[in-house]
Formats: structure tokens, sequence, C-alpha cells
């Protein structure tokens, strides 16, 4: 292989990996900011009582679930974008997985947190020079929409 095609494959996994790190990102950050607002507007309203654990994370289990409707539905939009129909159901198990991961991971009293954004560092630093199946795609997709959106109602959360 002569030294431009090395080239260009590595501009395309680049451009890849920029699509896959800074996309999910900028979905769930956004998905958090709206998340807390609407918290903060009594919109989502906590369902537990004050003063208990589950009252305490409820802005983290709050973002997760919003951006496990917007993140599955930017997912979706990607892969049908990239023509790649007959890997969607895939491409979702693996976003899917990781939201669940997420979520207990979430409750550990905001330590969870720390491990995924680690995770998700050690991913984008690592998977970036592969091409990775759908699966393991999803998973990475899965981790920026959540490092995304604990980050973004976190910074909400910080402001007041």
């Amino acid at each position: 292989m002569g030294e431009q095609a090395r080239i260009e494959i590595l501009q395309n996994r680049s451009r890849q990996s920029f699509e896959n790190v800074i996309i999910p990102a900028v979905i769930g950050g956004i998905t958090g900011i709206i998340t807390q607002f609407l918290i903060d507007g009594d919109i989502l309203s906590n369902p537990w009582g004050e003063d208990t654990y589950l009252s305490s994370i409820w802005n983290m289990h709050a973002a997760l679930i919003c951006v496990a409707i917007t993140g599955l539905l930017s997912m979706t939009a990607f892969f049908l974008l990239k023509e790649r129909k007959s890997e969607l159901l895939e491409f979702l198990l693996g976003g899917a997985f990781l939201l669940a991961s997420a979520f207990l991971l979430s409750s550990m009293r905001g330590c969870g947190v720390f491990v995924l954004v680690f995770v998700w560092f050690v991913a984008s630093g690592t998977w970036s020079r592969y091409e990775l199946p759908p699966f393991r795609l999803g998973f990475w997709w899965g981790l920026g929409l959540v490092v995304g959106a604990l980050s973004g109602v976190l910074a909400m959360d910080l402001r007041t």
C-alpha cells in the first residue's frame, strides 16, 4: 500500500472518529441542559421524597431517561443517513446496553460518572483507529451521549 493510500485511510478514520465523538457528545450535552431546565421549571418533578438517596441523584437519572429518547432517535437517524439500515438493530442494542449500564453506574453517588468519563476518553482515543462493528460503535455512541448528558445537567446544576 502506497503512502498516499495510507494517508487517505487515516483521514477517513479521522473524519469518522470526529463524527463518533462530537455528534453524540453535543446531542447529549444539549439534552442534559434541556433536562436541567425542565427540572428547574418543575416540569420534570422529582418522584422521590425530599432528603432521600434517590432524590439526590434524580438530576442524573432524569438526564439519562431524556438522553435515552433523544439518543436512540439520533442514533437511528445517523445510521439511516449512512445507509447502514441492515446493521441498525445491532447499533441500537450497543447504545441501549450502555444506557442501561450508565443508569446503574450513576446510582453510585456520582462515582460512576467518573468511570463513564474515563471509559469514554479511553474509547475515543483508541477505538478511532479501527473499523468498529455496529454493536461497539453503538456502545461508543452511547458513552458519548451519556457523558454529554451528565456533563450538561451538571453544568446547569452548578450554576445555582
